[in-house]
């Protein structure tokens, strides 16, 4: 599935190279969205084909106007649209806002897309078959959504399959492969702090996201709070005040799949992993500086035997 990773010079063997994938519970949020379509749709055909009170709205509706007239059938197919697509947009609506930082408006986006296809279709067959559309709407919208929940959920597990991550001795990789490829490479001695963050079922199915902060500032973002006070007194009838305000803003880590270990298996344990090659290559980046000053000291000493001192831009 990912790219074949080139060992470098000094790393260990590949086959002790720790490999990861997100767990499949770490995309639950999305799962949850599909499996809505697939219910949604069986349960409009369900409403249209087997309901009694489906057939009594259609019963009545061809009391008033009757059953071939093109009102009765523009009527019927016009009311199981309208609710098949009220029912996709609240639900894209709840979404947004309850995982705002997992994709918030895009949720409402795609079932609008979803709808606005579906709609598209109907109004076709309005047009160029009426007669067809007495059925076809019954039929169509079920199978439909059920038919996008299912490719949804297949192409969800797809995408999901598509990150891997890797830990050597050196280096950590993150790679993503679904229809392009991006890779992103961090190095153990510019890691500046290690997070786990686990949500509750995250915990009860031992799994969560290991988040490496770096200097960089990836897989971070910043949550904003303002305060304003404001003192107003009347002056010779006229209303006279003064505001002031703060602005506070925080680092806070926000987890991308391709920027952290997200979702991985014993996340506590893979912290610990990444501290110990943390400690370790960053005792050798010390002992590599140093080493490079004491080689200079001598330069310098040697040159200053010679009576050859180099200039003091160049330095240590």
């Amino acid at each position: 599935m990912s790219r074949r990773i080139a060992r470098l010079p000094n790393e260990i063997p590949e086959d002790e190279w720790i490999k990861l994938k997100p767990h499949f519970l770490s995309f639950m949020h999305l799962f949850i969205l599909t499996f809505f379509l697939i219910i949604w749709g069986i349960g409009l055909y369900w409403l249209f084909n087997e309901s009694a009170e489906w057939a009594d709205f259609e019963d009545t509706l061809n009391d008033y106007v009757g059953s071939d007239s093109p009102i009765g059938v523009a009527g019927k197919a016009g009311g199981a649209t309208a609710l098949w697509f009220v029912g996709l947009i609240l639900v894209g609506f709840v979404a947004s806002h309850l995982w705002v930082e997992k994709g918030g408006f895009k949720f409402l986006g795609v079932f609008l897309f979803i709808g606005l296809i579906g709609i598209g279709v109907i109004s076709y067959m309005a047009k160029t078959d009426k007669d067809a559309l007495v059925d076809f709407y019954k039929w169509f919208l079920p199978a439909y959504t059920v038919g996008m929940g299912a490719a949804g959920t297949f192409g969800i597990d797809y995408y999901r399959r598509g990150f891997r991550y890797t830990l050597t001795n050196l280096r950590i990789v993150m790679a993503k492969k679904f229809i392009t490829l991006n890779e992103r490479i961090v190095r153990y001695n510019h890691i500046e702090d290690v997070q786990v963050n686990q949500s509750v079922i995250g915990r009860m199915f031992g799994y969560g996201n290991v988040i490496p902060l770096t200097g960089s500032g990836i897989a971070t973002g910043t949550d904003e709070s303002i305060a304003l006070a404001g003192v107003g007194k009347e002056v010779k009838g006229i209303d006279m005040g003064i505001a002031g305000g703060s602005k506070k803003t925080v680092r806070k880590a926000k987890p991308s799949p391709g920027d952290v270990l997200f979702g991985v298996k014993n996340p506590i344990k893979i912290r610990t992993i990444i501290s110990k090659y943390i400690q370790e290559n960053t005792g050798v980046s010390v002992m590599k500086r140093q080493e490079h000053t004491m080689e200079r000291i001598e330069e310098l000493l040697a040159a200053q035997s010679k009576g050859t001192i180099p200039g003091d831009d160049e330095g240590l």
